[in-house]
């Protein structure tokens, strides 16, 4: 098409333009609202790569949705990637008009929500994304395993054991347990740690199945190829359990859903501030770091009251 009518037809509100390749692509907003990703993105192949749509239009507002939305912020770098297109300088022009944060991080530059208190969240969220700068000279001898030795290590049995569903899922699974993410968390969580998928096998960020793939894997796992795969013949399993709550918060959209009691099984609850969803309550092998018992409650559970059926 000549330059002339995509800046036309890119004109009214029913048409989209692409992030990249300089605008040459041309999407429907509808089209773009119902294949976009939980992020916003649609990336549809092209004669010369990927055009990248976003459901905020423009390269600006979806850079500050960005910015906004993400666990751990964004940066420059993870924008290019994004948007399939250089965001240095956009990303700084929103930082100089202070409609995003800008922060100095181990030597690069976080952009993040402009709330101090979101702010801070976020920071901590990336902190806790890195994998770990130290690592054991021999884990055998310590006793102990890092999360993606341990899910490379449940990939090592699983491979003989499981048919039901991939053993890459299976120990990605395994993972949102000890974790306690959502499947959007666990796809996200995958895509930003290197460490996570080096030992599940996915070479890039985009080899990682979406959040609704691996709901379905986990729908599909059947439970006693599991359970032969956590078998464990360690000297010392079963002699100490771990125990330990966390809260999920509940997916509700508005005030009223909340105090009109509209998400079924969710209640306020303390557990590092107050919170309204449920609690998860684990019970973990000391030894093999394996999940013995599991179950999920209601916000306002009592620990103690949790705890006793499940040792």
């Amino acid at each position: 098409m000549p330059a002339w009518y995509i800046d036309q037809i890119a004109s009214t509100n029913t048409f989209y333009t692409s992030l990249n390749h300089n605008r040459e692509y041309v999407a429907s907003k509808h089209i773009v609202g119902h294949r976009s990703t939980h992020d916003g993105f649609w990336r549809p192949e092209v004669d010369d790569g990927v055009a990248v749509f976003h459901r905020k239009e423009d390269a600006k507002p979806t850079l500050k949705h960005l910015a906004f939305r993400r666990p751990s912020g964004l940066t420059a770098s993870e924008a290019n990637g994004l948007l399939g297109r250089r965001s240095y300088r956009p990303l700084q022009k929103l930082a100089d008009q202070q409609e995003v944060h800008a922060t100095e991080w181990q030597d690069t530059t976080v952009y993040t929500h402009s709330w101090p208190s979101l702010r801070d969240d976020q920071l901590a969220q990336r902190e806790t994304d890195q994998p770990a700068d130290v690592t054991p000279d021999d884990p055998a001898d310590d006793g102990y395993l890092y999360r993606d030795e341990l899910v490379a290590t449940f990939l090592s049995v699983a491979v003989s054991e499981l048919q039901s569903i991939s053993p890459e899922r299976a120990a990605a699974l395994v993972l949102r347990q000890f974790e306690g993410d959502s499947f959007d968390a666990l796809e996200r969580r995958l895509q930003r740690n290197h460490s996570f998928r080096e030992a599940l096998d996915y070479t890039e960020p985009e080899d990682v199945p979406d959040g609704t793939s691996l709901w379905r894997a986990f729908d599909e796992l059947h439970p006693d190829e599991l359970r032969d795969c956590l078998q464990s013949d360690h000297e010392h399993g079963g002699e100490f359990v771990v125990i330990d709550g966390t809260h999920i918060a509940a997916w509700a959209n508005t005030r009223d859903e909340i105090e009109n009691g509209d998400v079924e099984g969710a209640s306020w609850g303390k557990h590092e501030g107050s919170f309204y969803g449920y609690k998860v309550f684990l019970v973990v092998d000391a030894a093999t770091e394996l999940p013995v018992a599991i179950t999920m409650e209601t916000g306002k559970r009592n620990d103690s009251a949790a705890f006793e059926p499940l040792v």
